[in-house]
């Protein structure tokens, strides 16, 4: 993970990081709402509780 709470992309894990966000964000988020700031947050902590269950943080919490 970058400084700026950004996955490396030479991370292992990033492509399957990346997919579950693709696949999971449509169904939990309103993909109308451009900013992360501005997104529900009861939708966002669902978004992370999944996240959370499908991934392990190793060193580092990752945030939106």
């Amino acid at each position: 993970m970058t400084k700026n709470s950004k996955i490396d992309g030479a991370c292992d894990g990033k492509n399957a990081w990346d997919n579950a966000i693709q696949g999971l964000a449509p169904c939990l988020l309103n993909l109308a709402v451009d900013k992360v700031s501005e997104h529900n947050q009861v939708d966002m902590e669902k978004l992370q509780r999944k996240m959370d269950e499908m991934f392990e943080y190793a060193n580092h919490e990752l945030k939106a």
